[in-house]
């Protein structure tokens, strides 16, 4: 509840509808209906509410949900309020994203056939450090690649 936090909330200077770039891009992957792609970077920030990231770390996830209501594509991860057991475990797996085993854990278990990673929404200094693993992680393949948005095939 950004409400009831102690400070001034920091300004956010991310859209809350998705650029044309991601939706259009959504759209055009070839996904079965039961299939996904994983917004990225995706932390819940369970931890204390220590500064602005920590509060934005939920708040991003919220943003992911919403976007996904303009590219009608499934995703794992996001927030609604409740905090689900799939979700706990998705959570586990995006911490560890570059290890094999989760990667196929994410492919077999969420349907999951692609990563989005926005490199304008890295908030901390471990998430842009696994983005720059990604690069070179044999058991990704990169589809696309902008500024702003990195896009992964899980293979």
């Amino acid at each position: 509840a950004i409400e009831n936090a102690p400070w001034k909330p920091r300004i956010y200077h991310t859209p809350l509808a998705p650029s044309r770039e991601i939706v259009e891009l959504a759209r055009r992957l070839p996904l079965a209906p039961n299939e996904s792609f994983l917004d990225f970077p995706s932390d819940l920030g369970l931890g204390f509410l220590n500064d602005w990231r920590d509060l934005f770390q939920w708040s991003r996830e919220a943003l992911y949900m919403n976007w996904q209501t303009y590219h009608k594509r499934n995703i794992p991860n996001g927030v609604q309020g409740y905090l689900t057991k799939p979700r706990m475990e998705l959570n586990d797996i995006t911490r560890d994203i570059n290890n094999s085993s989760r990667l196929a854990q994410l492919r077999r278990e969420f349907g999951t056939r692609y990563i989005f990673v926005h490199k304008g929404l890295f908030l901390f200094d471990y998430e842009h450090g696994e983005y720059e693993r990604m690069l070179h992680n044999p058991a990704l393949k990169t589809v696309y690649d902008s500024g702003a948005l990195h896009v992964f095939h899980i293979l």
